[in-house]
């Protein structure tokens, strides 16, 4: 959470925090008035739901709705009706693929002119294979380089998942990902600590780097601040087919934390 990130024992690049990147990515695409969801007893959803709000509001775009949803069988179709009501044109989700999938379906069918359409769970292409056709077109917010880039770090760790963790099929996903990025980050923290690691060596140290990057995953995080804040994206986007995902901008796009 936003709190125990502000502890200097206390490392992670997946904090929520209000930060311009949202309305700024949300204006390129002529977006104007938001619906924002959450999931309703997920407090990681709920904490990214209302950072997004804050931020848009912030920014002068309109949240006209703002719901959680209570999982896999809410009333879908309903949102959508009422996401056309309230006019809006952008849509952003922090959700599982499956809910994800059915609000795109319902607004879809509810004939919601969405110019924007982001969510932040779901870079896995095994939600594709589950939910492919549903999310066509649908956006992805992914905090770390996408695959897609195949940088130097991503085959490094495709070459570390075939030796140790050959059942994870196929390899390249985010979850997946995301347990290498902390554990590099680990490792950062045992060498910062010097040659007779300790606790306290290990906090000391990683509180001095101030340009983590994972070997080239992230954009520069600053963890020598007070609160760890990594106010960058990139964004994918499912094909026409559901298929897999392009990569709409080899460099994430990054704003201001508040």
């Amino acid at each position: 959470s936003a709190g125990q990130a502000s502890y200097d024992n206390v490392f992670t690049v997946t904090t929520y925090f209000p930060e311009t990147t949202w309305p700024r990515f949300v204006r390129d695409h002529g977006g104007t008035n938001a619906a924002v969801l959450g999931v309703q007893f997920d407090p990681v959803s709920i904490q990214q739901k209302n950072a997004v709000i804050e931020s848009l509001a912030a920014s002068g775009i309109n949240v006209v709705y703002a719901h959680d949803v209570s999982g896999p069988n809410d009333n879908f179709a309903a949102i959508g009706r009422e996401i056309k009501r309230l006019k809006a044109d952008t849509l952003i989700i922090s959700s599982a693929p499956e809910v994800y999938a059915s609000v795109l379906d319902a607004a879809g069918q509810a004939g919601v002119p969405l110019k924007v359409r982001i969510g932040t769970r779901g870079y896995d292409p095994n939600q594709l294979n589950r939910w492919g056709s549903k999310l066509a077109g649908g956006i992805i917010a992914v905090n770390s380089a996408p695959f897609e880039l195949n940088l130097p770090a991503h085959r490094a760790f495709l070459q570390g998942m075939i030796e140790y963790a050959p059942q994870i099929q196929p390899p390249n996903q985010q979850m997946a990902l995301d347990g290498w990025i902390a554990a590099d980050m680990f490792i950062q923290g045992v060498q910062a600590a010097g040659s007779c690691p300790t606790r306290h060596g290990f906090i000391t140290g990683l509180n001095k780097v101030n340009q983590y990057t994972a070997g080239g995953l992230l954009a520069p995080v600053d963890l020598t601040s007070a609160v760890r804040q990594n106010p960058c994206n990139y964004f994918v986007q499912v094909s026409p087919d559901g298929a897999h995902f392009n990569v709409l901008s080899t460099a994430p796009l990054c704003g201001n934390s508040s």
